[in-house]
């Protein structure tokens, strides 16, 4: 399985612009959580959206405000962007598929 399973996506870093600059998934657009609402019109509803924030909280909370407001195809990455940092370095690599199993 993939990370991320839907062919066609957006994904959104909902961190602040200073935590996206300092690293952040690749093709992700920076719509921090407390721009969403001013910024919703940005965002396809037709799309697949990937949230994502630091830990999850923030995506929860940016999930939450697109599914209100008519977004049906939006996923919040468990574990954040320090989860998906993590796994994606190659020590780490192993661990996480051997996590990924177990959940």
């Amino acid at each position: 399985s993939t990370l991320f399973p839907y062919t066609t996506l957006f994904r959104s870093d909902v961190r602040t612009k200073e935590e996206f600059e300092s690293g952040h998934i690749s093709n992700a657009i920076n719509i921090p959580v407390d721009s969403i609402r001013e910024r919703i019109n940005e965002i396809d509803k037709n799309q697949n959206i990937y949230i994502y924030c630091l830990a999850g909280l923030r995506g929860y909370l940016a999930q939450r405000i697109l599914r209100q407001n008519g977004f049906n195809k939006v996923l919040n990455l468990s574990g954040g962007y320090q989860l998906w940092e993590t796994c994606t370095t190659e020590i780490n690599q192993n661990k996480c598929n051997t996590l990924n199993k177990i959940g």
